[in-house]
């Protein structure tokens, strides 16, 4: 397996990334769960999934799962849509939160954007990050 080192970190993530998106719906836990040992077994340490993933349950394999490799893996999540109803079900783009476009995104988003950073491979979450005071 092939790794990249995330910027200004000492991370290294698998250049594979396993999508999660079906766990919970068409993919059972136990597949699933075959599915993320089989791709451990191969050397991907990068998994990416959405709390609305079917509806969370993806989120919640995938949990269950790292509960025996949590320092093995680095996991990529995005908070998008509600699906419920409580007081933690936000909308990403509900009032008060900012849409930050990558310099190299299309033009149509970026001129949706409240924020447009610099291309992806050029630190642009780092560099937005930066603006907005989160690190």
């Amino acid at each position: 397996m092939q790794y990249n080192t995330l910027p200004r970190t000492n991370i290294k993530v698998s250049r594979l990334c396993l999508g999660t998106m079906m766990f919970g719906g068409q993919t059972s836990e136990a597949d699933s769960f075959r599915v993320m040992d089989a791709a451990h077994d191969l050397g991907v340490n990068f998994f990416d999934t959405a709390n609305i993933y079917q509806n969370g349950e993806t989120e919640r394999i995938v949990g269950k799962w790292l509960k025996n490799h949590r320092n093995e893996v680095v996991l990529a999540t995005k908070v998008r849509g509600r699906f419920g109803d409580g007081m933690n079900d936000l909308c990403m783009f509900g009032q008060g939160w900012l849409s930050i476009a990558m310099g190299n995104a299309r033009d149509a988003l970026k001129a949706k954007a409240d924020y447009i950073t610099t291309d992806v491979d050029k630190d642009g979450l780092w560099n937005a990050c930066k603006h907005f005071g989160w690190i």
